[in-house]
């Protein structure tokens, strides 16, 4: 029997040994079944949103619709993705050509009943991952509220700084805020925003446009 592996983690909570840690349940799984591994598909960092436009993802189909295998096996299900309509279509092309889709965890057959756990488990995942993504948005939004920082790159002017906790807040540049306190000063003045824009790029050495200057003013005044 030719096997395909496929394993993915979904983001930078989890790291390289999650991928290692299901391929070698899976190659044990496959020593014990007598089955031999044709294929690696082995996607780092990619959440379900991202899947279906992953070059290993694709490769996975096309080799599926090749008949390059005859089992796809996953640690998993929900590694194949949480989005329904995503997994959903995978695997009807992969069975269209011939493929079985499995997994270590589940160990679902082909039965009609295996198929309508596989279903069930399938919108679970689904579940599983949108309200993650509400939820995950809701605590972005109260760190904002209490005046932490949620990630990514910081405005300019200011500097993240850990404090309790895993939490980070903004607390201002030594270098850069007083240069963004005197072109917010120089706006109140009304001076033009063209002549303000001009004279941060030769403060600063770096390209300013007014919407850049507007959302920095923003989100300053929104922090405080």
């Amino acid at each position: 029997m030719r096997v395909a592996l496929f394993a993915r983690y979904s983001s930078v909570m989890q790291d390289a040994m999650s991928i290692d840690a299901q391929v070698s349940e899976m190659e044990t799984h496959c020593a014990k079944q007598g089955w031999s591994i044709t294929h690696r598909f082995l996607l780092p960092e990619t959440p379900s949103h991202e899947l279906s436009a992953d070059p290993q993802f694709k490769a996975m189909l096309v080799a599926g619709q090749r008949r390059e295998f005859d089992v796809l096996l996953v640690h998993a299900l929900d590694r194949l993705g949480r989005d329904l309509a995503t997994t959903v279509q995978a695997k009807a092309l992969l069975r269209r050509a011939g493929a079985r889709v499995t997994s270590v965890r589940e160990n679902l057959g082909e039965s009609v009943q295996d198929t309508l756990i596989e279903n069930v488990l399938a919108v679970i995942g689904q579940y599983y991952s949108q309200n993650l993504g509400q939820e995950t948005k809701k605590g972005h939004r109260q760190l904002t509220r209490v005046g932490l920082w949620k990630g990514g790159t910081p405005p300019y002017g200011y500097s993240p700084q850990k404090v309790k906790g895993d939490h980070t807040q903004l607390v201002p540049h030594p270098d850069q805020a007083p240069v963004m306190a005197e072109a917010f000063e120089r706006v109140a003045r009304g001076e033009r925003t063209a002549d303000v824009v001009s004279w941060l790029e030769q403060k600063t050495g770096q390209p300013w446009s007014y919407p850049t200057l507007y959302m920095r003013r923003v989100r300053s005044s929104y922090r405080g």
